[in-house]
């Protein structure tokens, strides 16, 4: 049983200030679909949606923002995420005790500034690239990964997404046929 027909593509990194969400898109009004500006996408049905989920973690020198939506019966889950390089303060705090502190060297101001304008830099470039997989030490390959530049981007579709979602007046019995009450019947959102 195909609940997922996900087109699996290299993905971009795109900001997603061009959301679109466009309900009863579909014929079929038992699926729900994401389409990504570079041509990746993931189309299930909503009446398999077991979790959607937002969380902020680390991840090395990263602070990662990510959302999970995650179907019943399906061995594909979708990861969008935006990633950012800590500052060496907030990366300080998070180390073990013990560790010396290297945020209270004593940086030249200039230098300092130099450092930040590197780190911006780098985080911009890092922005423009694909999602790297490393495995074993990346996501399981049945994710359907897509890395936005913009964290508040990522945020607003999540909220998008989840104030669809919740709006579920679907009947309570889930073999009901009637799926055209369900908000989220045939919507596709768009990410450009």
């Amino acid at each position: 049983m195909a609940i997922i027909s996900a087109l699996l593509l290299c993905a971009a990194i795109t900001p997603l200030d061009a959301l679109q969400v466009r309900n009863g898109t579909l014929n079929n009004k038992r699926l729900f679909g994401i389409e990504f500006g570079n041509g990746t996408s993931f189309y299930g049905r909503h009446d398999r949606i077991n979790s959607a989920s937002l969380q902020t973690y680390q991840s090395g020198p990263y602070i990662v923002t990510e959302m999970v939506i995650d179907l019943a019966s399906s061995d594909v889950a979708l990861r969008v995420y935006h990633t950012e390089l800590m500052n060496a303060s907030d990366l300080q705090s998070r180390l073990p005790d013990g560790t010396p502190n290297v945020a209270q060297t004593n940086v030249p101001a200039s230098v300092q500034k130099l450092i930040d304008r590197g780190r911006s830099g780098a985080q911009k470039a890092r922005s423009g690239g694909l999602v790297v997989k490393d495995y074993p030490t990346s996501t399981h390959a049945k994710t359907l990964e897509y890395r936005v530049s913009e964290k508040e981007e990522l945020q607003k579709f999540y909220k998008r997404f989840i104030d669809i979602y919740t709006q579920n007046d679907a009947p309570a019995d889930e073999n009901d046929d009637n799926a055209t009450r369900v908000k989220m019947a045939g919507t596709v959102f768009v990410v450009e």
